[in-house]
């Protein structure tokens, strides 16, 4: 059985803030031509070792999007979660003339746990089934820090800390088998750069 990796959600005095995660989702939509996530791109990328650029997406569909959980259909994962919301943004990470295409997705919740509504993305990420998923699954991942997915390491879990009440999660995933520079783990790095860092 799979477990919410981020674990439990908490209250506190600094972080992201539920609500504007939310609010950004509801702004962005199915199309934005800015992503809405906000931080410090040349630290986080010198915390994972990486040295190279990030920029956004190149491609127009890929720049962000956004989900208002706040519409979530009745008995759905993020409405039993007291809604929320869910953006995500595309950006291209260039290292020794060879990019990258990288995703970040933010998932923030008013309540329980926010890396199950993850888990579909990151095991068609990983393109792994739940059972070879379950061992990076099966125990809370601590505020702040982030786990690398089972294989060549193409995607990592974050939990997110949080101000005030709810919880947060990302997924960061590199497509296909990524640059050797950037999969495995400088990505779980540069995810938990992210976890501390992230605004919206």
């Amino acid at each position: 059985m799979l477990l919410s990796a981020a674990g439990c959600s908490s209250s506190n005095t600094s972080g992201l803030k539920v609500a504007s995660v939310t609010a950004a989702a509801a702004k962005v939509g199915d199309s934005g031509t800015t992503c809405p996530l906000i931080f410090d791109k040349a630290a986080v990328l010198k915390t994972a070792g990486i040295p190279g650029t990030l920029a956004p997406s190149s491609d127009p569909s890929k720049i962000a999007s956004g989900d208002d959980g706040t519409k979530a259909s009745p008995g759905s994962p993020m409405a039993v979660r007291g809604g929320g919301g869910v953006i995500t943004c595309g950006f291209e990470i260039a290292v020794n003339g060879s990019t990258t295409d990288v995703t970040v997705m933010l998932v923030a919740v008013n309540s329980g746990t926010a890396s199950g509504i993850l888990i579909p993305s990151l095991a068609s990420k990983t393109q792994l089934a739940n059972a070879q998923l379950e061992p990076m699954l099966s125990a809370p991942i601590p505020v702040g820090s982030a786990r690398l997915a089972p294989g060549p390491g193409v995607a990592a879990l974050g939990h997110v800390k949080v101000q005030g009440n709810g919880d947060a999660a990302l997924l960061v995933s590199v497509d296909g088998t990524g640059a050797p520079s950037i999969a495995g783990d400088p990505l779980e790095k540069f995810t938990t750069a992210l976890t501390s860092k992230i605004r919206a």
